[in-house]
């Protein structure tokens, strides 16, 4: 499956994973995607807390360790509020059970940045960021296969069937 978080090198794949699973989920289950998302954005903030050599523990809830780089002037203030703006999506998908496509879709761009923004400033400062694809609906496309195979299997009933009729009548008039 194509991915829009495949940037990371081994030591970061738990991002790929989670990206990867956000975009599996997008169509299927959106509350699902939202939950990658949170965790993708949870495990990120705990990466920049190890790089930048500070303990995470004193800072528990994302929101503290948010707070916490904000006030630092550590990530700057757009990043700080692609954070809190996937917290809070997913703080009221959890707590409201829900989640749209939509949400969802607008999350994986958002973590997608962050994706381009921690490679660059973290990992490789050569990098050059990835756009954005839309990831394709799967079991959409699943389906519409699906049905062109009924719509063909059809048809070559109604030839079997005329065959047939016209082999019987060739053999009733020998």
């Amino acid at each position: 499956m194509k991915t829009n978080f495949n940037m990371f090198s081994s030591e970061w794949e738990f991002f790929n994973k989670l990206g990867q699973n956000a975009e599996f989920n997008l169509y299927k289950d959106p509350s699902i995607s939202l939950i990658q998302l949170r965790v993708f954005a949870e495990k990120m903030t705990e990466a920049v807390f190890e790089l930048e050599g500070l303990d995470s523990y004193k800072h528990g809830k994302q929101i503290d360790r948010l707070n916490y780089l904000e006030n630092k002037d550590i990530i700057p203030p757009d990043i700080i509020e692609l954070f809190h703006l996937i917290r809070k999506v997913d703080n009221k998908a959890a707590h409201e059970m829900s989640g749209t496509e939509e949400e969802a879709l607008n999350l994986l761009r958002h973590a997608h940045y962050l994706a381009n923004w921690f490679m660059k400033i973290y990992v490789q400062f050569s990098f050059i960021s990835a756009e954005f694809n839309v990831p394709e609906n799967v079991d959409s496309l699943k389906h519409a296969e699906l049905e062109q195979i009924k719509e063909q299997l059809k048809e070559n009933e109604r030839l079997m069937k005329q065959e047939r009729k016209s082999f019987e009548m060739k053999l009733s008039s020998d």
